[in-house]
C-alpha cells in the first residue's frame, strides 16, 4: 500500500516522538479524514483496533469517517 505524503510526515515525525504503533496509526488514520480520504483513514483506524483494542478513541472517530461515507460503524464487529 502507498501512503499519501501527509500520512508518511505524520508516521515521521511520530517515529521521533517515540510514540506507539497504535498512536502513529491513529495519527496517521486523523490526517487522512481531514484530508476527506475517509477509506484510507479508517483502514488505519482499523488497524489501531488490532494493535490496541483498548485504545477507546479510535472507535468514535473511525465512527465518524464510516459515517462521512455512509457505512454502518463497524465497532459492534470488533468485540
Amino acid at each position: 500500500m502507498i501512503l499519501p505524503v501527509a500520512a508518511v510526515t505524520v508516521l515521521g515525525l511520530a517515529a521521533r516522538l517515540g510514540l506507539s504503533d497504535a498512536e502513529k496509526r491513529f495519527n496517521s488514520g486523523t490526517e487522512l479524514m481531514d484530508e476527506g480520504r475517509y477509506e484510507e483513514a479508517i483502514a488505519d483506524l482499523d488497524r489501531v483496533v488490532e494493535i490496541d483494542p483498548t485504545y477507546a478513541k479510535i472507535y468514535l472517530v473511525r465512527a465518524s469517517a464510516e459515517a462521512k461515507l455512509g457505512l454502518a460503524p463497524q465497532y459492534q464487529a470488533d468485540h
